[in-house]
């Protein structure tokens, strides 16, 4: 009796598992897509995080997403790779005194980034387009 209620016990976990989320799959992963700070340069570099109220200094590796505001401040610099899309060698650097907005870092129907820039500049270089909905 024991062995048939573990077995039936098994069963369920299994049969439920992605229900539950416990083993990850491809639709949870195709979702996210992040900016990565690669580098910074020069002066200050300052992040203020979705739904925050306070900025905080950039640092290397440090991950943004939607909603995220960054802001390079005089004589500053940073530069950005993006992660979780198609290719992983699209970058944008960021010049001096720009402030921008992530609206939209997704790749759940092909790879989507937007930005808002309110002031200065950036240099885009995107390597590839690996879909028809990129």
């Amino acid at each position: 009796m024991k062995m048939r209620s573990f077995i039936f016990t098994l069963a369920l976990l299994v049969a439920f598992t992605p229900v539950l989320g416990l083993v990850p799959g491809e639709a949870q992963a195709a979702g996210s897509r992040a900016a990565v700070v690669q580098s910074l340069k020069g002066g200050t570099v300052t992040v203020k995080k979705a739904g925050g109220a306070k900025e905080f200094k950039a640092f290397a590796k440090m991950s943004l997403n939607e909603g995220d505001v960054l802001k390079t401040g005089k004589d500053s610099s940073a530069v950005l790779q993006f992660a979780g899309g198609t290719s992983e060698n699209d970058r944008m650097t960021l010049a001096a005194n720009t402030t921008l907005t992530f609206s939209k870092l997704s790749n759940r129907s092909g790879t989507r980034t937007k930005v808002k820039m309110w002031t200065g500049s950036a240099w885009v270089d995107v390597k590839s387009v690996g879909a028809p909905h990129d």
